[in-house]
């Protein structure tokens, strides 16, 4: 009521003539001057950032309000409320994104996932992945995953057909395909199920030890345990079982222990590698004091007799009477003492 009344009388004394809107007006100067100054304190700052409703843009957020940080490039949020998402007149590219770090974006790598797989990527036919990414999967007719033992190209084990495999993966010279004699020869060199040609007629060879070996193929065409394919124990045993030319395999000089006196046994089997007449095969020399033998027992006499005097065999070391003989008897020992 004092507001109406001294609004009249500011227009009274103006010599205005009073009316509502005249007196309306003059009520709205005196609340700007003596109170619409202070309405400003009372609006609320949700968002804590220190600006009120009336200038945030978004006081939900108290990241963005009058001279926030406003990143050049645009991203959606207009951070200090000047109405320009970024800065006007940027023009920005987005970063290329690449997961796995082949140097292919996504979009341009058809699998952002494996860095192993992104366009001109090398592929192996064998493993039915696109790895090059030109929609294509590759195939081979020659894959093989498992091993291949006798490195002649095929392996033994695989998902292809029982005609394109390794029928003996440990002779480089048998796989599908290879060569094969026309005559039996107890190889079958090219995996089709056949040992030579059928449509050839061979005179046939003599087997003599009755292996499957011919003579002209087996090594030792006596004893039917060495003929070409046979088993070759790794360290020499002094035969060439698997006629390969070899005694062994190669791995023997890792394996196998040096033959030191080149009886053909090495330690533990031959308990003194350094005597040649020392070894498991050896007839034990009963008057030498050692154990030829090895069989743990030095000198004694086994029921076929003992060897003495440079190998000649005595099988009746007593006399008709029972005594010793009297002369004395030398033994290998001393054979080989007066020798060197």
């Amino acid at each position: 009521m004092l507001a109406l009344r001294t609004a009249w009388m500011v227009l009274k004394a103006a010599g205005a003539r009073v009316g509502g809107a005249s007196m309306g007006t003059a009520l709205a100067l005196m609340l700007g001057v003596a109170g619409c100054g202070q309405s400003h304190v009372n609006l609320p700052d949700l968002d804590g950032d220190g600006y009120t409703q009336e200038d945030d843009c978004n006081d939900m957020d108290p990241t963005v309000h009058p001279g926030a940080l406003d990143p050049d490039c645009p991203d959606g949020i207009d951070q200090d409320c000047d109405g320009v998402d970024g800065e006007v007149g940027l023009i920005c590219n987005d970063f290329p994104v690449d997961r796995d770090g082949d140097g292919y974006e996504e979009g341009l790598d058809c699998n952002d996932g494996d860095p192993t797989i992104y366009p001109g990527a090398p592929e192996d036919c064998c493993e039915e992945v696109d790895r090059n990414c030109d929609g294509v999967i590759e195939m081979c007719t020659n894959c093989f995953p498992w091993i291949d033992e006798d490195g002649d190209g095929y392996a033994a084990e695989g998902w292809l057909p029982p005609e394109e495999l390794d029928c003996d993966d440990s002779n480089p010279d048998v796989y599908p395909g290879a060569p094969e004699d026309v005559c039996p020869d107890g190889i079958d060199q090219d995996c089709d199920g056949i040992d030579g040609d059928p449509a050839v007629v061979c005179n046939p060879v003599p087997d003599q030890d009755g292996d499957g070996y011919g003579v002209d193929v087996d090594c030792d065409d006596r004893d039917p345990l060495v003929h070409p394919g046979a088993e070759d124990p790794t360290c020499p045993d002094g035969l060439d079982q698997d006629c390969d030319g070899t005694d062994g395999s190669p791995e023997a000089l890792v394996f196998c222990p040096p033959d030191a006196d080149g009886d053909g046994f090495a330690v533990p089997e031959d308990c003194d590698d350094t005597r040649a007449y020392v070894h498991p095969d050896m007839m034990e020399d009963c008057f030498d004091g050692l154990d030829n033998d090895c069989d743990g027992s030095i000198d004694e006499e086994p029921p076929e007799g003992c060897w003495f005097m440079n190998g000649m065999r005595d099988v009746d070391l007593e006399e008709d009477d029972g005594a010793a003989p009297t002369a004395p008897l030398m033994s290998l020992q001393d054979d080989q003492a007066d020798l060197a």
